[in-house]
């Protein structure tokens, strides 16, 4: 068997042997995710979590969307289903990404006013996400589903989103791109090719595993789970030349 069918059947068959989904399984893939970025991307951040964080993520949100629809919360002429899976992602990852800053805006020290300060900044931040990345990647999704190059799209969704317009308006200290520049490698390519690469570098692996794991009978989506891991790699090879 080639690397292209041996890698992603490890997926395939944790997606097939999972127990029925329930509405309570796909909030804890939005807790998860939550903790990931809580984790991941805070003032002392803990790098591997910020790699899990897109694949929990983009399961998270079209598991919690698919089961929220088939409650029948979806009223006629109104997407209502997306409306709510919107808020419960704003809300739960607003609260993780305040247990990362919580001491931000009150640094060194935290009060309970920082803490609101961060929770605020952090929700703002976050339905900003949701309506310009996990919203319309579902549109598109739902339209386009085998489409190849729905995990670069997510991933360019969110990079423009975090490090472009995000960035622009509050600065880029809260891009999950920043908590992994502790690696070497991601220093050394970040000083030449800049943040939103890095920021690509840790959400592409994560979006293309995600997708394959949610439809692992599509062979564009098990091509992509090897396809795009191997370019982060390359790239992360690429920065470990620049650094020497």
């Amino acid at each position: 068997p080639s690397l292209t069918t041996m890698v992603p059947t490890m997926y395939s068959t944790l997606s097939k042997s999972a127990p029925d989904e329930t509405i309570w399984t796909a909030l804890a893939w939005i807790l998860a995710s939550s903790a990931a970025i809580g984790f991941g991307n805070s003032l002392d951040p803990i790098s591997v979590f910020s790699f899990i964080h897109p694949f929990l993520l983009v399961v998270g949100y079209e598991k919690l969307h698919d089961q929220i629809a088939k409650k029948r919360l979806a009223l006629k002429g109104y997407n209502v289903d997306t409306l709510i899976t919107s808020s419960i992602a704003a809300f739960s990852h607003a609260c993780g990404m305040t247990f990362g800053f919580a001491g931000l805006f009150g640094y060194p020290s935290t009060t309970a006013l920082s803490v609101l300060a961060a929770f605020i900044a952090s929700l703002l931040w976050w339905i900003v996400m949701v309506c310009l990345v996990l919203s319309p990647f579902h549109w598109i999704l739902s339209k386009f589903p085998s489409w190849p190059a729905s995990p670069y799209v997510f991933s360019i969704f969110y990079v423009a989103t975090s490090t472009g317009l995000l960035g622009e308006i509050i600065g880029t200290f809260t891009c999950i791109g920043n908590s992994v520049l502790d690696l070497a490698p991601l220093r050394a390519l970040a000083s030449a090719v800049g943040l939103p690469l890095i920021e690509l570098v840790v959400v592409l692996p994560g979006s293309a595993l995600a997708l394959h794991h949610l439809d692992p009978s599509r062979p564009t989506f098990r091509r992509a789970a090897v396809a795009a891991p191997l370019a982060a790699m390359a790239l992360l090879a690429l920065g470990g030349l620049l650094g020497v």
